[in-house]
């Protein structure tokens, strides 16, 4: 139980005395006067006066076919749950499955069946409330200065590789590994902007026209500035994460009957009632896009370097690629795993030199079993774990998995603004993560800082494991 976890307490303790530190401090000062700067001159430059002009773009008639269909599915089951964890986390886990080139093993199927029930377990017996989200009334700033910092590291990134990694693959290897990482504070930033915005407009301080067309915006402009790196990973976790925060950052609001469709009309609505930014029927056009997305960047990725698999062949044997890498694992190292926790360690020892451990990342660690140099491989996100601790790792990491996804989904029914930025980002890259795993130092600090914010903004654990009724 959290409230009863002393080096949970201990955590949290350390969280708000650093963040008081860093807030109180000459750095933070100029960081900040230095995003006041950036602030001042956005708001005098052409792109502002561009932007201020994008609602005038909205496509109403366009819009009007979509919120019909919304209203249809308004009320359904998958209205309702499509950003449920214990809903899409499953569901997106077995499709990964099923659409795979590769028919996976029974010990295999059964270990991920296993993971799969602890997560549920977790989530469901795992309660806890919220007062007031922990840095919510100092949002904009921090999606200010993440943006700053994210926009800043990408420019000097991408002039130091000499050419865009997009476009030529082979600048990845010229890449700065730290301001790729800190690059990658763009997605956060982006998605915490689209909350925001997604909270003036429940405040009434933006029409629902307005609304859309700048959520529109940030999500495309996060989306390109990103993709500029030519990771797939943070191309995907941009479209879901700032998509999930455009459909839970709206009103939910139920608009009277006896509004005049002129009104609705002039803000930008329909006559439907339904006043989220987006709906179900563009989130799954959301989600086809990011496949096609995903098939489009390995086929140009593909043909590049010489290969001839087709389009729509991409995903199917990417993704049977990945489970055998993970059956392999787990049919040798199923009971309790052979590396006790290296794999886990070199997450950090592979970026920071002076702690001791594996100076490769855990996706080099893997395609080192394999025999294979000079690139990484996938194992899904379990691959790692069953490397570190077999089917014991498995029931433990999903456990606390569950837990973590609880607790942000709990925040953004709150209708905070980092509440929902968190949950969004949180679970845009659990669904990737599902073939990537989360290894990476920089997904590890986003875990852990949404982590501990969650931590610091409870006001009690209502239920434990064992009092659960």
């Amino acid at each position: 139980m959290i409230s009863q976890s002393i080096s949970i307490r201990f955590a949290a303790v350390c969280f708000r005395f650093v963040l008081a530190s860093f807030l109180n401090s000459k750095t933070y000062t100029y960081l900040l006067r230095f995003s006041e700067i950036l602030q001042a001159a956005f708001f005098n430059s052409a792109s502002y006066r561009f932007i201020k002009m994008v609602p005038c773009l909205y496509p109403g008639q366009l819009w009007q076919p979509l919120d019909s269909l919304n209203t249809r599915f308004k009320g359904s089951f998958l209205s309702k749950n499509i950003f449920n964890p214990i809903f899409i986390f499953p569901f997106v886990y077995l499709s990964f499955i099923a659409v795979s080139s590769y028919r996976i093993s029974n010990l295999g199927l059964f270990s991920i069946l296993i993971g799969i029930l602890f997560f549920v377990f977790s989530f469901l017996r795992f309660k806890i409330d919220y007062n007031k989200i922990y840095l919510e009334d100092r949002a904009e700033k921090v999606a200010v200065l993440l943006l700053t910092v994210g926009v800043l590291s990408l420019v000097y990134d991408v002039l130091q590789a000499g050419a865009v990694p997009l476009f030529d693959p082979a600048a990845k290897r010229h890449l700065s590994v730290t301001f790729t990482m800190l690059s990658t504070l763009i997605v956060p930033g982006g998605i915490l902007t689209i909350a925001i915005i997604g909270r003036r407009f429940r405040e009434k301080k933006l029409e629902l026209k307005e609304a859309r067309m700048y959520a529109i915006f940030t999500l495309i402009a996060t989306t390109g500035l990103i993709a500029l790196l030519g990771y797939r990973t943070q191309i995907i976790v941009s479209l879901l994460g700032c998509s999930i925060a455009m459909y839970m950052g709206g009103s939910k609001t139920r608009i009277p009957s006896t509004v005049p469709p002129e009104s609705l009309r002039r803000v930008g609505g329909s006559n439907t009632g339904d006043t989220r930014l987006i709906g179900l029927t563009e989130i799954l056009l959301v989600f086809f896009s990011a496949i096609f997305a995903i098939s489009l960047l390995g086929y140009y990725r593909g043909m590049a370097e010489g290969s001839s698999v087709g389009f729509f062949e991409i995903i199917a044997r990417r993704v049977g690629l990945t489970l055998s890498v993970y059956d392999y694992l787990i049919n040798r190292f199923w009971p309790f795993g052979v590396n006790h926790g290296t794999t886990m360690l070199a997450t950090f020892s592979s970026f920071f030199h002076f702690i001791p451990g594996p100076r490769l990342g855990p996706r080099t660690i893997v395609a080192r079993m394999f025999g294979v140099q000079d690139i990484s491989m996938t194992s899904t996100l379990l691959g790692t774990v069953v490397l570190d601790f077999g089917i014991v790792g498995i029931i433990a990491f999903m456990a606390a998995f569950g837990g973590i996804l609880k607790m942000a989904y709990t925040a953004a029914k709150t209708n905070s603004a980092v509440g929902i930025a968190i949950f969004a980002f949180l679970l845009s890259y659990s669904l990737v993560g599902i073939e990537t795993g989360l290894v990476d130092f920089n997904v590890f600090v986003f875990f852990a800082g949404s982590f501990l914010i969650l931590v610091n903004s409870r006001k009690c654990v209502t239920k434990s494991f064992n009092n659960h009724q």
